[in-house]
């Protein structure tokens, strides 16, 4: 099984130490730490990424609102404002402190698998509407 790439965007030494934890015991993922926004979205055009981890502090300063990769916040302070941020950003899972392994696992299954659906059912949504188009032309 070929192992998922995760773009991991974090400035906070608690966040980045939990993150390398869970990398080193986790075999389905593949991270890669992105030390400045340009690296982060040069690493965005690969195609093979799985999802987006960051804390919820950086994401002003990224423009992932209109791409179709989950995006997965790290919310270490006030909670509350964390998760109206997150909504504000429409971000599609996210950890609170403590951190907790099992819970990034289950937030980044649950997002990789929400997004596949969804690319799913635009693709036959797509695939209707070309039929319907040809058949019109003909």
């Amino acid at each position: 099984m070929k192992k998922k790439i995760l773009l991991i965007f974090v400035k906070s030494k608690p966040a980045a130490t939990f993150l390398n934890n869970f990398f080193r015991s986790s075999a389905a993922y593949r991270p890669v730490f992105c030390s400045t926004t340009a690296s982060l979205r040069t690493s965005l055009a690969d195609d093979s990424v799985g999802a987006v981890v960051t804390e919820i502090s950086l994401l002003p300063s990224l423009s992932l609102r209109d791409s179709n990769i989950p995006r997965v916040a790290l919310i270490s302070s006030d909670r509350k404002k964390g998760i109206e941020t997150a909504a504000a950003y429409s971000i599609d899972g996210y950890v609170t402190s403590p951190f907790v392994t099992e819970d990034l696992a289950f937030t980044l299954n649950a997002v990789m698998r929400q997004s596949k659906v969804m690319q799913a059912q635009k693709k036959e949504i797509r695939d209707p509407r070309t039929i319907h188009e040809l058949a019109r032309r003909a």
